[in-house]
């Protein structure tokens, strides 16, 4: 039985415990010591979130890359889950450019939102035609979406619909969520 392996990253020979069980692998350990393995995944996972050694979705509302400790679900309590509503604004953005063609999206800003897509125009000719206050943004824009898809071409968010009259068809639900 092999009791010790070189590692790829520091090059050492190192007892085979310092290595990670892998079934695959030769030896069925990492080819990396977990010292290295541990500098790897910190310079190539810069972008991740850790709280308390539990991973953070992108998707969490306050994500921000870094690994960070709290009282035991401190941050959890203050944020809501993904799966929980979240406040928000659904909205319609224009673009001249495209008269018959709006995007029906959700944000927790739109204007920022709407800068967001400004920085991609050299014109700046897109513009926020409406945005709604609403409880459960996701739901809510799941909903404006499901009114649009039924009758107009859609194309990612964006529907082939005159601004006008996504805003009389859309209006109506808002005020349920």
């Amino acid at each position: 039985m092999v009791s010790s392996k070189k590692c790829c990253g520091c090059g050492e020979t190192k007892s085979i415990e310092l290595f990670t069980k892998h079934k695959t692998l030769s030896l069925g350990r990492q080819d990396y010591c977990k010292v290295c393995k541990v500098k790897f995944n910190a310079k190539h996972n810069s972008d991740r979130m850790y709280v308390n050694g539990v991973f953070v979705s992108k998707k969490h509302p306050m994500h921000k890359p870094g690994r960070y400790t709290a009282n035991e679900g401190s941050f959890f309590d203050v944020v809501p889950e993904d799966d929980k509503p979240l406040a928000g604004w659904v909205y319609i953005i224009t673009n001249e450019a495209w008269p018959e063609w709006v995007k029906v999206g959700m944000a927790d800003d739109p204007e920022k939102r709407l800068s967001g897509y400004q920085t991609s125009s050299p014109m700046r000719d897109y513009a926020l035609f409406e945005a709604y206050n609403v409880g459960d943004r996701r739901a809510a824009e799941k909903a404006a979406h499901d009114i649009l898809k039924g009758t107009y071409t859609k194309k990612g968010e964006w529907f082939k619909c005159n601004p006008a009259v996504a805003d009389v068809l859309i209006r109506g639900t808002m005020s349920e969520y």
